[in-house]
């Protein structure tokens, strides 16, 4: 991988906990998430000879990576629902502000947002909205809603001013949006109402299952947890689906993404566990 980055891996959790590992070129992988087909992936990646991360879409028949972007620093990736256009974040014209990437016709890149803050798009939903949150100084944060259809996408606020809301999740029916807030991952409808607490505590990166009636998070450790949604609202029991242990970590900016078909593909780094060597010299231990 390229210098002080760490090399990570793909892999999929099975139902039973278990992981299958991707045969994807080896590199310092940020994120990665299923095209809506299943046939490609899109990551954020850094390879040896990168400076900074990029998004790449590999095919997986092939394992063979399509280079997205160039030169500046990218996070952040998103599918559009019909798998055709890809939504990232990039440095290109300064901040963290959002891009749009077709992959049909050249791959042209269109800049959707302008903004004097950092962007980060989270999600996409069936109905065409693009939920990103904003970060700005202070780590102050607040989450938007764009239509990437329009001419001139015009960002509509989804969380108050002043209160730390992000991370959106907009589930692929449209109707809910899940954030993750100081207290943990919350859900609420999307026009508005009060939140419902989805985690039992601290929690990061809520995803949606496709059918609308999952919703997967993580703890910022190592532990997946999935918690069943039904169409009015209400909320099933957190259940663990995935734990490090000790030999595993999950890594970079967004380890957690959830394909069509509702397996989940972690990004993940394996520890190594080097001997250590001790000598015990005038009473003291030597390392």
């Amino acid at each position: 991988p390229a210098q002080g980055l760490a090399e990570t891996r793909l892999a999929w959790i099975g139902p039973d906990g278990s992981l299958e590992w991707l045969e994807v070129p080896r590199s310092s992988y940020f994120m990665a998430s299923a095209s809506p087909d299943l046939q490609s992936l899109a990551v954020v990646a850094r390879s040896p000879s990168d400076r900074r991360p990029q998004v790449q879409v590999i095919d997986l028949d092939r394992g063979v990576p399509t280079r997205i972007t160039s030169g500046a620093t990218q996070l952040d990736v998103v599918w559009s629902p019909d798998g055709e256009r890809l939504v990232f974040s990039s440095t290109r014209e300064g901040f963290l502000n959002l891009f749009e990437a077709s992959l049909a016709g050249g791959g042209a890149i269109r800049r959707l947002t302008e903004a004097d803050a950092d962007q980060h798009p989270a999600s996409w939903s069936q109905d065409g909205g693009i939920a990103y949150f904003e970060r700005r100084r202070f780590d102050q944060r607040r989450s938007f809603l764009i239509r990437a259809a329009d001419a001139d996408p015009r960002p509509m606020p989804v969380t108050p001013e002043g209160e730390w809301q992000s991370e959106p999740a907009l589930s692929p029916d449209g109707r809910w949006l899940a954030l993750r807030t100081d207290a943990g991952v919350v859900i609420r409808p999307v026009d508005g109402g009060t939140p419902r607490q989805v985690s039992s505590g601290p929690s990061r990166g809520p995803m949606w299952g496709s059918d609308s009636r999952r919703l997967y998070f993580w703890d910022g450790v190592g532990r997946v947890f999935r918690v069943s949604v039904r169409p009015e609202g209400e909320l099933g029991r957190e259940t663990e689906v995935f734990s490090t242990g000790e030999n595993l970590e999950l890594m970079g900016h967004s380890p957690l993404s959830v394909a069509s078909d509702g397996r989940v593909l972690l990004v993940l780094k394996e520890r190594r566990t080097e001997p250590i060597e001790a000598v015990v010299s005038q009473g003291l231990l030597h390392r």
